[in-house]
């Protein structure tokens, strides 16, 4: 069975999924660990190079993620370009992990998830939410970043649509989110498939 998270920045989405795959015995892939395997290749290096600019890489060659989303999140045409090469990166990655897997549960999380192709094969699908507010701050803390620079990320992140997953998680306290709730409507949600 799939399980498949997504949510904007901040949300909770590695809570609920770290928990989730304690409770279940699952597997989580998490495309933004993916994500920053896939800015580390050559074929993503050198798009930036020549697409972006050679200003974000630091003396040993490495992509400085903060100096590259300050240009990026500018311009959305340049951040279109870079998301669709990783994207594809990532796939491969995916594919093959899941291709891979032996355990009964897969855990997808991923801001972004409800804009791929593993969104439709998800057996269950939760949105993770949580006040603005306290989402700036866990990713001020968690990323090192300013309030600024989370807002021009916000303004960049995607809308979501609550009827399209089986449940929405408000996740404002990471303490008592309903766990417990959410593993029975997975397990009914499974005995239906």
């Amino acid at each position: 069975m799939i399980i498949g998270i997504s949510g904007k920045s901040g949300s909770g989405k590695s809570k609920i999924a770290d928990d989730l795959a304690k409770e279940l015995g699952a597997i989580v892939i998490n495309f933004d660990k993916i994500s920053h395997l896939s800015t580390e290749t050559s074929t993503f290096k050198e798009l930036v190079k020549s697409k972006i600019s050679k200003d974000v890489f630091d003396k040993n060659g490495n992509i400085m993620r903060k100096k590259l989303g300050e240009i990026v999140f500018k311009d959305r045409e340049k951040l279109n370009l870079i998301n669709a090469c990783s994207e594809k990166i990532m796939c491969e990655i995916i594919d093959k992990l899941l291709e891979e897997n032996t355990k009964p549960y897969v855990i997808l999380e991923y801001s972004l998830l409800h804009l791929m192709k593993y969104f439709n094969m998800c057996n269950f699908k939760i949105l993770a939410t949580a006040k603005e507010s306290i989402r700036c701050e866990r990713v001020m803390n968690r990323d090192g970043i300013s309030e600024e620079y989370f807002a021009l990320r916000e303004k960049n992140s995607p809308n979501y649509i609550a009827s399209l997953f089986d449940t929405v998680v408000e996740n404002n306290t990471n303490d008592d989110y309903g766990l417990n709730l959410l593993v029975k409507m997975i397990k009914q949600k499974e005995d239906l498939c």
